[in-house]
């Protein structure tokens, strides 16, 4: 519901005992088990796990087999129903739940279903051999079923997020927010100070030390990180993030946001859907847009390749250590390498690449005033 409070932390929320941890804003692990740099001890078992952990999922890692596995596959692989499977390695699976074809990530020419590789494979002992030899998993799996071994498949039936592409770092963070927060209370820290006029709506998660000023909104679920100061008249709206030590000036808005640590946003910016770098300065009046007239598709382009992005609204992606100067506009789906300067009123219609400077030419007419007439 919509309140205004000073320090109670509103709906079913509570204060945080001392020594206990709240929600952070890291995401996931990084881990990654390889079938082909294993020692011989891990080798001699007859099967071996292959988890990935380049993806967020339940902690409990829940799946199904479909069917029940019988004793004699040669290996089970996890998927996940998804609606761009272009942008993953997919599976088609027969009726009796047997995988029929396995194949990489290739772009949309490739895919066979809508049927994801969710990241965790069951490996029988004698598929190591074929994975040396091969090194592709689809070349392996190719072999596996043509020599008529069965290999079965599990769904994965609760919220995933894969990490190969920028949005999916945002996905993973409303994944995480909705988890912690939505529906569950705000917590608000004994040493934060929130002014009596600032409108809370939402759950809301706010850390030691920080700061929020007169005739703020902020519309959860949100998280405020350590010692974070948010000026006067800002919007601070769903699924934003703004960790330790960001300053955010007067009348910023901001949607849908990962701020990484000591960042400082100056006064009446704009910024949705992008993720900001460690150590950056953005500057007053800076606009970084999120989406294109007519609600054309968005792309995220490379020399190498051109991937379209799975969202009609998507903003800017900035490296750690960024300049950006005031009143500048970043067009959506750019790209700002890390440690970068871009001066006062520029245009930034494609990617710069880290360790750049970046102005703006322009030419000056000073002249005579003309006289006027008596």
């Amino acid at each position: 519901g919509r309140v205004r409070h000073a320090r109670e932390p509103p709906g079913r929320g509570r204060r945080r005992q001392a020594g206990e941890a709240g929600p952070v804003p890291a995401l996931t692990r990084a881990r990654w088990y390889d079938p082909l740099q294993m020692s011989d001890e891990q080798r001699a078992r007859d099967e071996m796990l292959r988890e990935a952990w380049r993806r967020l999922d339940e902690g409990d890692r829940t799946w199904r087999p479909v069917p029940s596995r019988p004793a004699e596959d040669c290996s089970v692989i996890r998927w996940k129903s998804w609606s761009n499977p272009e942008q993953f390695g997919t599976v088609k699976i027969g009726s009796d739940g047997v995988v029929e074809k396995l194949v990489e990530k290739g772009g949309p020419d490739r895919y066979v279903s809508n049927y994801a590789v969710a990241g965790v494979s069951v490996f029988n002992k004698e598929t190591f051999a074929l994975l040396e030899t091969h090194q592709k998993m689809e070349k392996m799996f190719e072999e596996l079923i043509d020599g008529g071994k069965k290999v079965t498949a599990t769904v994965w039936e609760k919220e995933w997020a894969e990490f190969t592409w920028p949005w999916d770092i945002l996905n993973a963070n409303r994944i995480v927010m909705d988890r912690k927060l939505r529906g569950k209370g705000s917590f608000i820290a004994e040493s934060a100070e929130i002014h009596p006029t600032v409108i809370i709506e939402g759950s809301v998660h706010i850390d030691e030390g920080a700061i929020i000023r007169p005739n703020t909104t902020i519309c959860g679920p949100v998280y405020i990180g350590k010692r974070v100061y948010v000026g006067n008249n800002s919007l601070i709206r769903d699924y934003s993030s703004l960790c330790e030590g960001c300053k955010i000036g007067y009348a910023v808005e901001m949607r849908n946001s990962m701020v990484f640590e000591r960042v400082n946003i100056g006064r009446m910016t704009y910024l949705a859907d992008s993720i900001i770098g460690a150590d950056t300065c953005i500057e007053a009046g800076a606009q970084l847009w999120n989406w294109r007239p007519g609600n054309e598709p968005l792309f995220l382009e490379s020399k190498d390749e051109r991937v379209q992005i799975p969202s009609r609204k998507f903003g800017v992606i900035i490296g750690d250590n960024v300049v950006i100067g005031v009143n500048t506009s970043i067009y959506p789906a750019t790209r700002v390498g890390e440690n970068t300067t871009i001066s006062a009123g520029c245009v930034i219609t494609k990617d710069i690449e880290p360790d750049k400077d970046v102005c703006l030419e322009q030419n000056l007419k000073i002249k005579e005033k003309k006289e006027k007439n008596s």
